[in-house]
């Protein structure tokens, strides 16, 4: 039960869900609006680096980042007080999103480069490699035109329509925006850890309890390996947590070391 003085955390949930009945019952573009963009899209605003975290996509998107935020939220502001609870939200949304946000650029960059190499000299086998960057379905989407591009590679109205394929799934990718809260949760994850290392927590996928210091490294290690992967089907932000939760990391080491030391 989250106490009277968890005011931060209800204040965020109360904001968590009241965009998400509005962005709903509404119809608005919230995630349109407020989600954050590539730094080169013309939708791209600054403060998108931090209404993006208020966004979800879907109620179980919701639901988990809620759970999440509630379940180690209402302990770290008890503990931190509301100040600092406060300035360990920001640093962990604004690690994720500056990482995310990073590795995103880098991504769309190899993406935007495939598709000038493919526009200098059009084949089959290039407009092929520029679809391997995007999931498999769009690859079956576009089967019948591939199999008659390939039949015939030379045919001027096949490499017109190529081209417009690649720019239209190349302006697609680069305004795609990212949304959530899931950063913080893994800035929460770190902070948790801590302050209890060796407290026993239990996971959904992984229902045995394991102290929350290995339960965080290989969090942290598996966030890496996924996000290195770099697998056009996963749409999660493995880099956006692994921000929350470097940033979340190190605030937290330096709140032990300056500011909880000072009470001791």
């Amino acid at each position: 039960m989250v106490k009277q003085n968890s005011t931060i955390v209800s204040k965020f949930l109360i904001i968590f869900f009241g965009l998400f009945f509005v962005q709903n019952l509404f119809k608005l573009p919230l995630i349109e609006l407020f989600g954050l963009r590539d730094i080169r899209s013309e939708s791209f605003m600054f403060y998108q680096i931090f209404t993006h975290i208020f966004i979800h996509s879907s109620l179980g998107h919701l639901l988990r980042n809620a759970f999440g935020f509630w379940l180690f939220g209402q302990r770290l502001e008890k503990i931190l007080g509301k100040k600092y609870f406060l300035i360990l939200i920001i640093l962990s949304g604004l690690g994720s999103a500056l990482l995310q946000s990073y590795t995103n650029y880098i991504n769309i960059s190899k993406i935007q480069e495939k598709s000038l190499e493919y526009y200098s000299a059009p084949s089959p086998e290039k407009f092929n490699e520029f679809m391997n960057n995007f999931p498999s379905n769009l690859k079956r989407k576009y089967k019948v035109f591939i199999d008659m591009y390939e039949r015939n590679p030379k045919n001027v109205t096949y490499i017109v329509e190529s081209k417009k394929i690649i720019k239209s799934l190349y302006n697609f990718r680069l305004e795609t925006p990212s949304v959530g809260a899931s950063g913080i949760l893994f800035g929460f994850l770190a902070g948790f850890t801590i302050l209890f290392p060796n407290e026993l927590l239990i996971i959904i996928f992984f229902p045995i309890p394991i102290k929350a210091k290995y339960l965080t490294l290989l969090y942290g290690l598996y966030e890496l390996y996924e996000g290195s992967r770099n697998n056009p089907a996963d749409n999660v932000g493995h880099f956006a947590h692994l921000g929350g939760l470097v940033l979340g990391y190190l605030f937290m080491r330096w709140w032990k070391k300056n500011i909880l030391k000072g009470f001791k």
